[in-house]
């Protein structure tokens, strides 16, 4: 591919990326803020768990192994960088492991403490939206980098 091209693409992941992080990080804090005053140790919570995995965990799981994919190939990139950008990668490589290890503990969990593993899955889609506006941001930056060598 060449460098152009690798630009645009670059600089078209970027809107994506921040148009589904801003998405998903509103509802998820909009979901978190309804839901933690109103789980109960009675209440059972299956309608919640599975608008969670309907609503957040399918859509997003591909842009969440597009944003790790991706997080892999820009590695050679940013350590040739700047600060900003080494910095942008490490927050970067903490969102992946919190967007993906949450909700595993939240699954683990939704037997032996529903209620918590309940807050935990708005929780993880927080990160997943922090995720995602941090690849848009690494993307973005990408981008600019590049365009400026090729103008």
């Amino acid at each position: 591919m060449n460098p152009r091209a690798r630009t645009l693409v670059a600089m078209f992941g970027a809107l994506v990326y921040a148009g589904a992080g801003l998405r998903l990080t509103q509802s998820s804090i909009a979901t978190l803020m309804t839901v933690a005053p109103q789980v109960t140790r009675e209440s059972g919570g299956v309608g919640f768990a599975v608008d969670t995995v309907d609503v957040i965990i399918v859509p997003f799981f591909l842009l969440g192994l597009g944003a790790a994919a991706g997080n892999r190939l820009i590695a050679p990139w940013v350590r040739r960088s700047d600060s900003l950008a080494r910095t942008i990668h490490r927050a970067h490589t903490v969102m992946l492991f919190l967007g993906f290890g949450v909700p595993v503990v939240a699954a683990f969990l939704l037997n032996a403490q529903p209620q918590l593993s309940f807050l935990l899955f708005p929780m993880s889609g927080i990160a997943l939206g922090l995720l995602f506006l941090l690849s848009a941001a690494l993307l973005g930056l990408y981008a600019l980098r590049h365009a400026r060598t090729y103008n």
